[in-house]
């Protein structure tokens, strides 16, 4: 994990699904209305079928 992990900007490049699932976990505490990088991953994770967004649910 690098220092820039930590930032709430979203990635540069393409990140893998584990990449995203450890992103989602430092982040938790940041909404995906509110934090870019969360929202990239939580973005990833959904194309790559790893998460499924509960439609009843406003994230």
């Amino acid at each position: 994990m690098s220092r820039f992990d930590w930032t709430h900007d979203a990635p540069a490049a393409p990140i893998t699904d584990q990449h995203a699932h450890t992103i989602m976990q430092m982040h938790r505490a940041c909404s995906v209305d509110d934090c870019p990088r969360k929202r990239f991953a939580w973005a990833t994770l959904i194309e790559a079928q790893k998460i499924k967004p509960d439609s009843s649910r406003t994230y």
